[in-house]
C-alpha cells in the first residue's frame, strides 16, 4: 500500500451525493412521522455514512488514510448488523403482539350447500390445526 491510499474520488463523490439526498428525503419523511423509530435509526446511520465519507476524503493521499478507513468500515459493519439486529426484534415484537387470531367462519348452510358442509369443516379443522402448529398461539374460533 505504501504511504498513499488509492481512494475512488468520483465513488465517494456519488454516494456522498446519493446518501445527501436520501438524508433529505427522509428528513421530510421524519417531520411527517416524527414517532418512526425505524426511520430515526437510518437518519442516524445516513448521518454516520456522510461523516465518514467527508473523513475519507480528507485524509486522501495520507499515511493515516488506510488504517482509519479499514477501522471505520468495520465500524459501520457492526453497526449495520446491530441495526439489522434491532429491525428484526422490532418486527418479532409486533408479531408478537399480533399473535392472537380471531378467526370467523361464515358459510351458507342452506339446503343447496349440504354437500359441501363435511368437506367445508375439514378445511376449517385442518386450517386451525395447521395454525396450532405453524404459531404458539391459541386462536379464537367463530362459525
Amino acid at each position: 500500500y505504501g504511504s498513499v491510499i488509492d481512494i475512488d474520488i468520483d465513488a465517494l463523490d456519488a454516494e456522498f451525493e446519493r446518501l445527501s439526498l436520501d438524508f433529505k428525503s427522509k428528513m421530510i419523511e421524519l417531520r411527517k412521522n416524527p414517532d418512526n423509530m425505524t426511520l430515526r435509526h437510518t437518519l442516524t446511520s445516513t448521518k454516520e455514512a456522510l461523516i465518514r465519507i467527508k473523513t475519507w476524503s480528507s485524509l486522501v493521499n495520507t499515511t493515516d488514510a488506510l488504517a482509519i478507513v479499514k477501522k471505520s468500515m468495520v465500524e459501520q459493519r457492526e453497526k449495520e448488523l446491530l441495526q439489522r439486529k434491532y429491525e428484526i426484534d422490532e418486527i418479532l415484537k409486533i408479531s408478537k403482539v399480533q399473535s392472537c387470531i380471531d378467526l370467523c367462519f361464515l358459510m351458507d348452510c342452506t339446503g343447496s350447500m349440504r354437500e359441501y358442509l363435511d368437506a367445508t369443516k375439514t378445511q376449517i379443522h385442518q386450517l386451525t390445526e395447521t395454525i396450532l402448529k405453524l404459531y404458539s398461539i391459541k386462536p379464537h374460533l367463530a362459525f
